[in-house]
């Protein structure tokens, strides 16, 4: 009887000690700072972008933007090349993070993780005048042409081409890391299992591999445009003033124009296209598995 007594008084003691999961007071104050930055940094500018175009430059401002020229090839240009840069990034992405996930040779293993890690360890100024190296007149890819075409002073520099092959290759990782977590969660049974039933690898990959990948897929063509369509740095070193993109053309109204409204409306064009791609993408594949592949 006294042993039966004492349980559920430690029983109680055990209760009333430390739990290790916290609740959501704890997580509301230790995730304070993080959300007080998102608001002062992301959510007031937009914000304030999103207002002011429309309380102070008014709805004719964005008639105007539509009407000029130079803006809309700015636009044209910034979305064609970021479109070309998702696809390749997708694609060259998704090889080497199936490459990635496939492989047992070490030294293959770490050549990839070295490809793919090497464009986050240069910084950009770096990896832009790497570019303009190799694609100026007198570089390796001049010199490539002279020696297998004749072509003399071949050079890409100051061209779209190399604006895409630059924001490629720093947008690589951010499509090859992604790829290669949804590709980790695929279990490869399946794709097993569809060969041995009677279809083709390219049929195994087709038809399993690609709709399971599917939204790790568009998650990660929707981070790649979302960053490629705000690139400054890149377009102004390689493709030149005389091939503006948007993101460039904000600048020449801010300091050498001195034009806020223009830059404004610029700005609110890039914010609107981001946000439409991410709403159209919830729409195609709905909110819970774009979230599921982007964690």
């Amino acid at each position: 009887m006294a042993l039966s007594g004492t349980l559920p008084t430690a029983a109680k003691k055990i209760s009333l000690g430390w739990n290790p999961v916290a609740g959501p007071m704890t997580g509301l104050l230790l995730a304070a700072p993080i959300i007080v930055m998102l608001i002062l940094f992301l959510v007031v500018p937009v914000a304030m972008v999103l207002g002011q175009t429309v309380v102070i430059d008014g709805i004719g401002a964005y008639k105007t933007f539509w009407n000029d020229p130079v803006s809309m090839a700015a636009l044209r240009r910034t979305i064609v090349s970021s479109i070309v840069v998702t696809l390749l990034t997708t694609g060259l992405g998704g090889i080497l993070a199936w490459r990635l996930r496939m492989t047992r040779s070490r030294l293959v293993r770490a050549l990839i993780w070295l490809s793919i890690l090497t464009p986050l360890w240069m910084g950009v100024v770096v990896k832009n005048y790497a570019f303009a190296i190799i694609l100026g007149r007198g570089g390796p890819l001049s010199e490539i042409c002279a020696w297998l075409f004749g072509i003399d002073d071949f050079s890409l520099m100051y061209s779209p081409i190399a604006v895409i092959l630059g924001v490629f290759y720093s947008m690589l990782p951010y499509a090859a890391l992604p790829l290669y977590v949804t590709f980790r969660q695929i279990d490869l049974d399946l794709l097993a299992a569809s060969e041995i039933l009677g279809a083709s690898r390219l049929q195994a990959i087709t038809s399993v591999l690609l709709p399971l990948a599917r939204p790790g897929l568009v998650a990660t063509g929707i981070i790649v445009f979302v960053i490629s369509i705000g690139f400054y740095i890149t377009p102004v070193l390689l493709g030149g003033a005389k091939s503006p993109y948007l993101p460039s053309l904000i600048e020449q109204d801010l300091s050498q124009f001195y034009d806020e409204g223009a830059a404004r409306i610029s700005a609110a064009i890039l914010l609107i296209l981001a946000t439409a791609v991410v709403g159209l993408a919830m729409k195609l594949l709905g909110a819970r598995q774009l979230q599921r592949a982007i964690k």
